[in-house]
């Protein structure tokens, strides 16, 4: 069995991570309000399930509070990094071996702490700015730029897949383009848009569909087959492109994949 995944293209601010981030600071900011540390408590952080939080008594819950206005004090006194980092790995966090979080949203929250941190630091602003920031961020429409979810370490020995649209400016050892042959052909029944190599390659429509068979389909078909044709170079050329040694595997075969595959070299 080949180890592959499927390559990520959302941004980190999408990942159930980022709310529970913003659970953990707003309890950070505010750890006088119970609610807001107990939403803090519930975050994977700490995995406080609801039973856990009902069972909770009045002193566990002063406790949590005082530790969360020591949190506080460290990101007024010494910074955000020094706060976060000290949050997220005392012993009841993420060093805690009971954690169940997983490699992606470790990476998640990793890299969330990477971007309030810059932004902190260019930026400085102050800890009810920042969180305004980053409750910004939450939402697309508010939201200054996209962030990829980064690559996890364990995915490097692993396949990737990926379409050919998000390959663009990404390179690999190897490619493999399974399909290649099939092209993209309408459906049964669906008008077709083609220029007819009959009438000075003007653009048509037939209404009839694909599969009609007739006496003036012919410019169709030989239209779409041109079409197809140019497709699949395109697309072999911007993948070829992906790896610096120009060594793609594309799966050319099934019908007609011999002429397919002239016109492929030809080109």
């Amino acid at each position: 069995m080949i180890p592959c995944y499927l390559s990520k293209t959302g941004s980190v601010f999408d990942a159930p991570q980022a709310m529970e981030l913003h659970d953990l600071l707003w309890a950070v900011f505010r750890p006088d309000h119970p609610g807001f540390v107990k939403a803090a408590l519930n975050a994977s952080v700490f995995g406080f399930n609801p039973d856990d939080l009902a069972g909770l008594s009045q002193t566990e819950i002063w406790q949590w509070q005082d530790r969360f206005r020591h949190w506080k004090h460290l990101w007024e006194s010494r910074g955000f990094i020094a706060m976060i980092q000290d949050l997220l790995h005392c012993p009841e966090g993420l060093l805690d071996p009971a954690s169940e979080m997983d490699d992606r949203g470790l990476t998640n929250f990793y890299h969330l702490v990477e971007l309030i941190s810059q932004t902190a630091l260019n930026r400085h602003l102050s800890l009810f700015y920042l969180l305004k920031w980053y409750q910004a961020q939450l939402f697309v429409d508010t939201r200054e730029e996209t962030e990829d979810e980064l690559r996890l370490e364990s995915d490097r020995n692993a396949v990737a897949i990926v379409t050919i649209h998000k390959s663009k400016g990404l390179e690999y050892p190897v490619v493999y383009l399974p399909y290649l042959w099939s092209g993209s052909r309408p459906k049964t029944g669906e008008p077709v848009l083609f220029h007819d190599p009959d009438n000075h390659f003007r653009l048509c429509q037939d209404l009839r569909g694909q599969g009609y068979q007739g006496p003036d389909t012919q410019g169709m078909d030989r239209s779409a087959d041109q079409h197809r044709t140019e497709d699949l170079r395109n697309s072999a050329g911007c993948c070829m492109w992906r790896s610096p040694g120009h060594r793609p595997c594309a799966g050319l075969s099934g019908p007609g994949s011999a002429v397919w595959r002239n016109q492929l070299w030809a080109a």
